[in-house]
């Protein structure tokens, strides 16, 4: 099932919880801490510039 991550909550350091299936996630990383799920989040790089918040999309 596919959810939006951005409304899970944190729930340790680097750790993020998703709504719909409880699954666990570092944040820093994407590996799976918990299931039900079984694959990594995929992760983007994100700076600071200038106030502005950047998003590295490759």
């Amino acid at each position: 099932a596919n959810y939006s991550i951005g409304e899970g909550d944190l729930v340790g350091e680097n750790v993020i919880e998703c709504p719909g299936h409880g699954s666990t996630f570092n944040v820093q990383t994407g590996d799976v801490i918990s299931g039900p799920a079984d694959e990594p989040l995929e992760t983007y790089e994100v700076r600071v510039v200038d106030g502005m918040v950047r998003v590295a999309v490759e």
